[in-house]
Formats: structure tokens, C-alpha cells, sequence
């Protein structure tokens, strides 16, 4: 599974990274809004996992694309924000709040993925 992951937290990011690779994803880093909107304009990806704090385009504007309406989307906030329920793509499918787990931000992204699948 091909996962872009998205945080303007560069050390978030790094430690995100590696443990989609440890668990045998392929992920792409994606720093702030403006890359991801060309990362899933030049690439096909299986899932979006985004932080709600990502710089120069919101995760909201982002959730609204056309691009992420079929793609399993994650959310990660500090903030109170309704559980994703995947109505209206501009709710994230799954929402996990700092500080999670790993295990917990992993489960999230399966949760989402199989959704999507049985959809």
C-alpha cells in the first residue's frame, strides 16, 4: 500500500516515515499543503495520512479535492473534531488525536483502507 503521508512537523513526519516502512508501506512525505496537492496530482497513492496543522494549504482544503475523494483519509489533530465518518469529503475518514499510539494511528489507517475496500 502506497501512503502519502503529510506534516509540516518534520520530526513527526521522520518518525511516521519509518514506521509505515517498518509495517511494510511505501510511504511519500509530503511537508506542507502545496506538495501534497502535487504529489496527488503526479502519483497514484492507496491512502492519505494528514496532519490538521499542515502549512500553506489547510487539511480541510485538502480533504476536498477531487484527487482525495476515493482515497482513505486519516486525519491526525490536536483538536476536538468529530470522528471521521466519511460523509462529505471534506471529513477525514479516520481522526486520531496527539498524542496517540502508533498502534492506535496504524489501526486508523486499516479502519479507513477497509472501508474504502468494501465501498
Amino acid at each position: 500500500m502506497k501512503i502519502l503521508a503529510a506534516s509540516g512537523d518534520r520530526d513527526l513526519l521522520a518518525a511516521l516515515l519509518t514506521l509505515l516502512k517498518l509495517e511494510g508501506y511505501e510511504a511519500v512525505p509530503a511537508f506542507d499543503g502545496i506538495i501534497v496537492s502535487a504529489e496527488l496530482s503526479e502519483g497514484s497513492f492507496d491512502a492519505l495520512l494528514i496532519d490538521d496543522k499542515l502549512p500553506r494549504v489547510n487539511s480541510d482544503k485538502l480533504l476536498s479535492l477531487p484527487e482525495v475523494s476515493e482515497l482513505p483519509a486519516v486525519l491526525m489533530t490536536g483538536s476536538e473534531r468529530p470522528t471521521g465518518s466519511g460523509k462529505g469529503r471534506s471529513e477525514p475518514d479516520e481522526v486520531v488525536h496527539f498524542p496517540f499510539e502508533p498502534e492506535e494511528l496504524l489501526a486508523a489507517l486499516r479502519r479507513a483502507a477497509g472501508r474504502k475496500q468494501r465501498q
